[in-house]
């Protein structure tokens, strides 16, 4: 499989605009994989970034980042968990710099120059590929159906990741609002 691919989005082209088809390529670097989308969960930021309610998005634009897909390529510097075929979860964060303070820290979660999946132009899972930086591609488990998986990239990690955090516990009691 070569390292890029022609994909079909749909897209914005402008802020507010309908959604309609655009091919368009990518090209996967050597830490990177190339995941073909058997879905993606639909997120509210999903219609912020059409509607760019936040003021300074790119068009056009193919939103989505709550991927779920296989691998149909990857990179040399790809770690052995994934290869062609690993089903993978692709959430907000299709790569980080590697080279900033948190992700020299271990937290790349909160890289200062981060790519987001669905902000730059022609990356999200609104689309028949997406490619991203194989430490953001998850391995998901048989067991978990891919529509089940899909929205725990955003909302689920969203909840669950303050869990972790401040170390709740079994019985301990917590408000989640939203």
């Amino acid at each position: 499989m070569s390292s890029s691919v022609t994909a079909l989005g749909y897209s914005a082209s402008e802020a507010k605009a309908a959604l309609v088809p655009l091919n368009y390529e990518l090209k996967a670097e050597d830490d990177e994989v190339i995941v073909e989308v058997e879905c993606c969960g639909v997120c509210h930021s999903d219609l912020h970034i059409i509607d760019n309610d936040w003021g300074f998005l790119q068009y056009p634009v193919v939103v989505g980042h709550e991927v779920i897909g296989k691998v149909i390529y990857a990179g040399a510097r790809t770690p052995p968990q994934i290869t062609v075929g690993t089903r993978v979860g692709v959430g907000h964060l299709s790569r980080t710099c590697e080279s900033c303070e948190f992700c020299l820290e271990g937290d790349g979660a909160l890289c200062l120059n981060p790519t987001p999946t669905a902000m730059k132009p022609h990356s999200g899972g609104f689309s028949s590929h997406v490619v991203a930086q194989s430490k953001w591609a998850f391995p998901i488990p048989d067991a978990l159906s891919s529509t089940e998986a899909a929205p725990l990239l955003c909302g689920g990690i969203t909840t669950f990741a303050p869990l972790l955090a401040y170390d709740v516990k079994p019985g301990d009691r917590v408000g989640v609002i939203g």
